[in-house]
């Protein structure tokens, strides 16, 4: 959500004005509406009813926030003739593209099938790899795979660019070299304007702190937490020292936590707003890190660390993206990430530092990966590929 919503934020200045059509509130673990007051002036939101009965069977719905601060967003939850009476009126001749991001990947076929019936162009913007090196642990049978497969080549083939968040498009780009041109590797960020007026929490003891959700089966604390029960057991006295904030969703690593008897050490927060979360990262002395399994996975807390200049324990990859990414920040703690023993050594060199303060920030190395300097290159992919259209 924040890749998509920052790229809104920024795309206006640079000669971009996005309509943003998106479906109405439902069955999301989570909900975030502090975004829709960086919406420029003039950007309109469309939510459309839909259909989703995974989420409506497996998720409890969240409670309906109203977002229409500062007049910025299209009524929310209007009926199916008022949205497309809204979608309508903007006459699909005024638009000079089509940008569609995903997963999930039904969006690419919403763009294509108006791509196709109006003649304007579109881009993708795959966040996670669809069936190349997939996100999901559940590919499903043989056919769905042949389906989808089948699918994303017809989505390849008929959009202008690929955009992706990851060194995925690497694979891409040698599975189907005929579209190695349409690849475009733009990874996430952060946002400079996020940490502006936002104070920093103070604690008592030497914090670590996690911002961000850990996902069943893929990208879990276990690692972590029976490294740091391994440390509190060798030395007890530093337990009184340091603490542990998970700051964000837990879900079994809640039991683990008390199977481990680590109560003491570690407490979490729950889910908090974009810019409540700031608050723990920019106190914290030192950061956390937990990468997923799969080597490409750069997600956007990595850059926001990095913005911070503190100490950073990534259980990573190590032949991964985000460590090629921090291998070059003087104040990583790199560990394989399914390595207890040297997570566990890495936590006792991290808590013998002390609180030594931020470390100098790499000059021009965390800039790269500001929002607005991504959001640039996003403008110059659109730019090329409205050009295309024109000629």
């Amino acid at each position: 959500m924040q890749r998509a919503a920052k790229f809104v934020k920024y795309l206006p200045e640079l000669g971009w004005l996005p309509t943003v059509l998106t479906v109405q509130e439902s069955c999301y673990g989570v909900q975030d509406d502090s975004h829709i007051l960086e919406l420029p002036d003039g950007v309109q939101v469309i939510r459309t009813p839909h259909l989703d009965p995974v989420a409506r069977f497996t998720r409890p719905p969240t409670a309906t926030a109203s977002s229409n601060q500062n007049g910025k967003v299209a009524s929310t939850g209007q009926g199916w003739e008022k949205s497309l009476r809204a979608l309508a009126r903007e006459s699909w001749l005024s638009f000079d593209l089509i940008y569609a991001t995903g997963e999930p990947y039904s969006a690419y076929f919403t763009a294509a099938a108006l791509s196709r019936l109006t003649g304007v162009p579109f881009v993708i913007d795959m966040r996670d790899p669809w069936t190349l090196s997939p996100y999901r642990q559940i590919v499903g049978s043989p056919l769905r795979q042949a389906i989808e497969g089948w699918q994303e080549r017809r989505i390849l083939a008929h959009c202008r660019a690929a955009i992706f968040a990851n060194r995925a498009s690497d694979v891409y780009a040698e599975k189907f070299p005929q579209w190695a041109d349409k690849f475009h590797y733009l990874p996430n960020g952060y946002d400079s304007a996020d940490f502006v007026g936002v104070p920093a929490q103070v604690f008592d003891k030497f914090t670590i702190v996690h911002s961000g959700t850990f996902l069943p089966g893929y990208r879990t604390a276990e690692v972590f937490l029976r490294a740091l029960k391994e440390l509190v057991n060798e030395k007890p006295e530093l337990a009184q020292t340091f603490e542990i904030l998970f700051v964000g969703k837990i879900g079994e690593e809640q039991k683990l936590i008390h199977e481990l008897s680590l109560q003491g050490v570690v407490r979490q927060t729950g889910y908090l707003p974009h810019k409540e979360s700031l608050s723990y990262v920019t106190g914290a002395d030192a950061l956390l890190l937990v990468g997923g399994e799969h080597a490409w996975e750069e997600t956007g807390k990595v850059y926001e660390y990095l913005n911070t200049g503190k100490p950073v324990l990534a259980l990573v990859n190590k032949q991964g993206a985000a460590a090629r990414v921090l291998q070059h920040y003087p104040a990583a703690h790199l560990v394989e990430r399914t390595c207890v023993a040297e997570t566990h050594a890495a936590l006792l060199d991290l808590l013998g530092e002390g609180r030594k303060g931020a470390t100098e920030k790499l000059s021009g190395f965390a800039a790269q990966y500001e929002r607005r300097h991504l959001t640039e290159k996003l403008a110059q992919v659109f730019d090329a590929s409205a050009q295309r259209r024109q000629a």
